[in-house]
C-alpha cells in the first residue's frame, strides 16, 4: 500500500512492543514546545516482521525537584541545541523520579532506488502511537529527524493517519526533497514540492476514502484523490 489516508489507523502500539533487544541508540533531548525533558531509544526487535522500534519517555521529577526543566529551558535559549540543553540539565545530578513512556514507533528496513544504480537502504515507518496527552508536543518530528540523522533515509508508511499525512505534506517536505517512489517499478516518479496545489506532472501521492469533510479539509489540496495507490511511498533521504 501507499500513502492511503485513513481515520482508522492503529497497530496496537499503545501496548508494549514485544521482542525488544538492547538499545542500539539512546539520547536525551529538551522539547521547547512543552518544556519537558525526554529520552529516546532505538531498539531492534527479534523474530519479527519489523526491524526495530523507537520508544520515547518523558522524564518525571519529584515535586520540588523540577529545576532541571527550568535549567534546560535556559540552556536551550543560549545554545538552541535540544541535546546539549538536556545534557547540561542532567549534569545537575538531580535524580529522575520515573520515566513515562509517551510514544512508540515501529519500522522496517527497506531499499529504494533513487537513481541509476543508486540503491539505498532506509527505515520505513510502519506504525506510530503517541499518548493523546502529548500529541501536541511534536514528538513524532523529533523521532523522524533522529531516524533520518542516524540512518540517512526515511520512508513513509503505506497507510497514513490524518496526522501522518499532515506531517509529511506540511512538515517533512520542508526538511529536504521528498520523493514520490513507485515501489512496484522501483523508481522515483517525481519530487513532492513543499508548496503549491498543483502536483508535479500530475502525480498525486495520496489517496483517501471514507473521510468526513472536516478530515478532508486537513489534506493537502490537490495532492490526493479517491482510489488507492498501493504502490507509492514517500522518501526523504540525505543521499542524492
Amino acid at each position: 500500500m501507499a500513502p492511503a489516508i485513513t481515520q482508522v489507523y492503529s497497530k496496537a502500539l499503545d501496548e508494549e512492543v514485544q521482542g525488544l533487544l538492547p538499545s542500539t541508540y539512546d539520547c536525551h533531548f529538551y522539547n521547547a514546545i512543552d518544556g519537558f525533558l525526554y529520552r529516546l531509544e532505538i531498539r531492534a526487535i527479534e523474530r519479527s516482521m519489523y526491524t526495530g522500534a523507537v520508544i520515547v519517555y518523558k522524564l518525571n521529577y519529584a515535586e520540588g525537584d523540577e529545576y532541571p526543566e527550568e535549567y534546560a529551558e535556559e540552556a536551550f535559549s543560549e545554545s538552541q541545541c535540544k541535546f546539549k540543553a538536556a545534557e547540561d540539565a542532567l549534569a545537575l545530578g538531580i535524580p529522575v523520579h520515573n520515566e513515562q513512556c509517551v510514544a512508540r514507533y515501529i519500522f522496517r528496513d527497506m531499499e529504494v532506488t533513487l537513481g541509476e544504480e543508486n540503491v539505498v537502504s532506509g527505515k520505513q515507518i510502519r506504525g506510530a502511537y503517541v499518548d493523546p496527552e502529548f500529541q501536541a508536543s511534536s514528538i513524532t518530528k523529533h523521532v523522524y529527524l533522529t531516524l533520518l540523522e542516524q540512518h540517512g533515509t526515511l520512508i513513509s508508511d503505506h497507510t497514513q493517519s490524518i496526522a501522518g499525512h499532515k506531517l509529511w505534506a506540511f512538515g517533512v517536505c520542508k526538511w529536504g526533497v521528498v520523493k514520490v517512489y513507485d515501489s512496484d517499478n522501483k523508481k522515483v516518479l517525481v519530487d513532492l514540492l513543499p508548496g503549491g496545489d498543483s502536483p508535479v506532472n500530475g502525480v498525486v501521492p495520496w489517496s483517501a476514502e471514507g473521510l468526513e469533510q472536516p478530515d478532508l479539509d486537513q489534506l493537502r489540496e490537490g495532492h490526493w484523490a479517491l482510489g488507492n495507490f498501493r504502490h507509492l511511498v514517500l522518501v526523504l533521504s540525505y543521499h542524492h
